[in-house]
């Protein structure tokens, strides 16, 4: 049973450690993107496009960790 939570655990590591990258490059994407010289309402949609992906992504981040948390716990 130790074994199994172990591998969860690591998995689940695994998965946040992505989750942080995509954040990291969809943030740094975002703002680059910025400022660019494009049309203002197509700037618009791309960044409340990539806000609310960037949103989506850190709570699953955030349910991710405490996955871990509740496996390391009990």
């Amino acid at each position: 049973m130790e074994n199994n939570t172990e591998l969860k655990v690591k998995n689940l590591m695994n998965l946040r450690t992505s989750l942080i990258a995509v954040v990291t490059v969809l943030t740094g994407g975002l703002i680059s993107f910025i400022f660019t010289d494009t049309n203002i309402i197509f700037k618009t949609f791309i960044i409340i496009s990539g806000v609310y992906f960037d949103i989506l992504f850190v709570v699953n981040m955030i349910n991710t960790n405490n996955k871990i948390n509740k496996l390391l716990e009990g």
